[in-house]
């Protein structure tokens, strides 16, 4: 079955949750936010519309509306906090942190903004020498476009979503109004309804040194049992998801 939390989360974890979420964007010095090169969104002048579905041009273009669309637009996700925050960092055993669902979630729910320092992709290989030298176990670098987002050491709840071979969240990306052209946001996306206390997970996608085997620990029929590798047909479900380890996650283009 799938991994429950199996209680309520503490007072504490709560705290360390909502603490992580405030986390917001820092762009380092390689992300070269160059005047010209920037993406703008235009308002949708639509004033029937809320802009929270596929009818609003923006959203159906994958973009976030800008900051100043009408007051009832609801595409404004990278800007704003869901409030309450819909799930939590908990021990997930053998896998470490994960996070779960505080409450049911709704097929179709966005969930969080993967917030971490924007770097080149230069800049991505020598932090992965780096956190190698430094004996880091697991860094959480995840390609946004021509960028890389790296919350290893200042991310926010997003780094915990651990792997599966049948995740029930799927990674999106999104250009963003004032950010740069080949910039995209990574968002998280329930794929399906997830019961209260399910852990949530991603497929990370990860490149990663063939040689170097990295265990799944997701127990689906369809794992491979490594995160080297992709199923081969995932045609089959099964009563167990869970997560692993990363070096550089990928998400799929909207």
């Amino acid at each position: 079955m799938v991994f429950n939390l199996g209680r309520e989360p503490t007072e504490e974890e709560i705290s360390q949750t909502a603490k992580s979420m405030k986390v917001k964007h820092r762009f380092a010095t390689s992300y070269c936010q160059v005047e010209g090169k920037l993406h703008k969104t235009l308002a949708c002048n639509d004033k029937e519309c809320d802009c929270s579905d596929h009818s609003c041009s923006n959203v159906s273009r994958s973009q976030e509306c800008p900051p100043k669309c009408k007051k009832s637009c609801k595409n404004q996700f990278s800007r704003t906090r869901m409030d309450p925050i819909p799930f939590v960092i908990a021990d997930a055993g053998e896998k470490g942190k994960g996070l779960f669902a505080k409450t049911h979630i709704s097929k179709g729910t966005r969930l969080l903004y993967y917030a971490g320092e924007i770097i080149s992709k230069a800049e991505s290989l020598e932090r992965l020498e780096k956190y190698e030298a430094e004996g880091v176990e697991h860094n959480y670098l995840y390609e946004c476009g021509q960028f890389v987002c790296d919350p290893t050491k200042y991310g926010n709840a997003g780094k915990y979503a651990n792997n599966s071979c049948y995740p029930n969240l799927e990674t999106e990306q999104w250009k963003i109004h004032g950010t740069h052209k080949g910039y995209r946001a990574i968002f998280f996306t329930a794929v399906r309804d997830i019961p209260k206390g399910d852990e949530l997970t991603i497929k990370y996608d990860f490149e990663c040194d063939p040689s170097i085997e990295r265990k799944c620990f997701c127990g689906e029929e369809i794992c491979t049992g490594s995160l080297n590798k992709l199923p081969s047909e995932p045609n089959k479900r099964s009563k167990q998801s869970s997560g692993g380890a990363s070096e550089k996650k990928k998400a799929k283009k909207s």
